[in-house]
């Protein structure tokens, strides 16, 4: 973050009072370049408060942009490559169903979480900034503890995309099963599978049964496999 480094140097011993003291113009204008090589939006600001609270807010919503792109691409890629798995499998044409990408999941979509997450990333960065400043700590000794939080944030989205590619890609078996034609669908577990999922290793269900089943828990990587009930019709 180069603004950090630029703002200690001009801030050496910053107190409470410099709060509410007119903020630098050049420091302004440098988180202003990067909000909009970010696309976000730009703040007016009054004091250097002010202004460190903007630049947490930019460099957080920076990287929640980034992280929601990349994984609404990688879903998406998901949902199509397993629809052409589908579509090698049962011997037809099969489309993705792309709408299933922003569902909600346990109360909430995935880009949910992602803003929840950039909203307590941007508060941490600012809580780090301040008490950096006030306790004159060495900013290079300060960016590994900011990298760490960005490093959570990676975590987060980590997990989100493992748990979010299962739900597309189990709706997408699902979607492929209907489309081949048949009416129920067998739970497939992982070869890591947990307790919770265990217990549900090969139950049969209804195509609309089994919506929304899958994943079981954060970080399910079960799946669904089209189930032979012996009256399929071939269309």
């Amino acid at each position: 973050m180069a603004f950090w480094y630029a703002f200690n140097e001009k801030h050496e011993d910053y107190t409470h009072a410099d709060d509410s003291r007119y903020y630098d113009p050049e420091l302004k204008e440098q988180v202003d370049r990067d909000a909009q090589e970010a696309g976000v939006k730009q703040k007016s600001v009054a004091n250097n408060d002010e202004l460190l609270s903007y630049a947490a807010y930019v460099y957080a919503t920076a990287v929640a942009i980034k992280v929601a792109d990349y994984i609404g691409t990688t879903l998406g890629d998901l949902a199509k490559q397993t629809a052409k798995l589908g579509s090698s499998i049962y011997g037809k044409h099969i489309k993705a169903d792309l709408s299933v990408i922003n569902k909600m999941f346990d109360g909430a979509t995935w880009s949910d979480r992602i803003w929840s997450n950039q909203d307590a990333l941007r508060s941490d960065l600012k809580k780090m900034m301040k008490n950096a400043l006030l306790t004159h700590s060495n900013p290079i000794t300060q960016s590994p503890a900011l990298r760490k939080k960005f490093g959570v944030m990676k975590y987060q989205s980590d997990r989100i995309i493992r748990t979010e590619s299962d739900r597309v890609m189990a709706h997408q078996s699902i979607v492929n099963a209907r489309e081949a034609g048949y009416k129920k669908v067998v739970w497939v577990i992982n070869s890591g599978a947990c307790d919770i999922c265990l217990q549900h290793s090969g139950e049969v269900y209804t195509l609309k049964q089994a919506e929304g089943m899958i994943p079981a828990h954060p970080n399910c990587l079960c799946s669904w496999a089209a189930y032979d009930t012996g009256d399929e019709v071939d269309e």
